[in-house]
């Protein structure tokens, strides 16, 4: 994630460039295109290895079964298909595997988790999905988006009760009559507009054996729908600059103050 001055500090007039964190919390961006099928990509994924190599030059496949979005985050769809399956991904990574394209026959992804800045992440983007959209023929797309996953880690000792100075839970509190909840898990949707939507996924996740720490998630998907989507040049650079700052804007509200000097400044918690 990064650095813009919290809600609370007064903002200057103009607009000014993010700055990364000094402890960003950040685990992973991922920007995802899901499109109708497209042969082409079985046919062209050679073509498009000949022109990612250089960046990307570990190349495999494998196979993944893909659960109806029906079926995210505890939802219970009334039926599910017995006959989900498995759908084959072509697999591009760089030296360190930091870097990962993905792509099958309706959806491509760029993951990374060395994320460096916004404006680093929107290069990667377009020198791997540019080649993309012109081999694989991709006019139309069903869904877009770009994904930011925190994970703050905090001292697992009465963790219930001090993540309070990290997050701030959209939960109340007085909701339990008294009890301390030990783990949580919240999904909220919002229509920022008539074409882009956020999801923000948060709450302090279940104690883990192999951890000493506990982990606080901040999930923030912003996306749209729809087959008008732009793809290419300052169209698509456009749109993941409003996706960023929506995320961006949902961080910072989202995080205690006290946190915010931490992972902008370095103060002590």
């Amino acid at each position: 994630m990064t650095n813009k001055t919290p809600a609370k500090v007064k903002r200057p007039l103009h607009k000014t460039a993010s700055k990364p964190l000094r402890h960003p919390p950040l685990s992973q961006v991922a920007f995802e295109v899901n499109f109708p099928n497209s042969f082409a990509v079985e046919t062209g994924i050679a073509a498009y290895q000949q022109r990612v190599e250089n960046v990307y030059p570990k190349s495999s496949a494998e196979y993944i079964v893909r659960l109806p979005a029906a079926a995210a985050f505890g939802k219970s769809p009334k039926q599910l298909s017995t006959e989900l399956t498995p759908l084959r991904s072509f697999v591009f990574q760089n030296s360190s595997g930091s870097r990962i394209v993905r792509v099958s026959v309706v959806n491509f992804t760029l993951l990374v988790t060395d994320y460096l800045h916004f404006k680093d992440y929107v290069s990667a983007l377009t020198a791997a999905f540019a080649p993309a959209i012109e081999i694989f023929q991709l006019h139309n797309v069903e869904r877009i988006g770009l994904r930011y996953v925190n994970q703050i880690s905090i001292p697992s000792e009465d963790t219930e009760v001090e993540y309070k100075k990290y997050a701030q839970s959209p939960l109340s509190t007085e909701a339990f009559s008294g009890h301390v909840a030990s783990n949580f898990l919240t999904e909220i949707a919002l229509d920022l507009d008539s074409t882009k939507k956020l999801t923000i996924r948060s709450g302090l996740l279940p104690f883990q054996e192999d951890e000493s720490n506990r982990t606080y998630l901040l999930d923030f998907d912003c996306y749209s729908l729809g087959g008008s989507v732009p793809l290419l040049g300052e169209n698509l650079t456009t749109l993941l600059e409003q996706y960023h700052e929506a995320i961006e804007t949902a961080f910072i509200r989202a995080v205690t103050a006290k946190y915010w000097r931490y992972m902008a400044e370095g103060a002590p918690l």
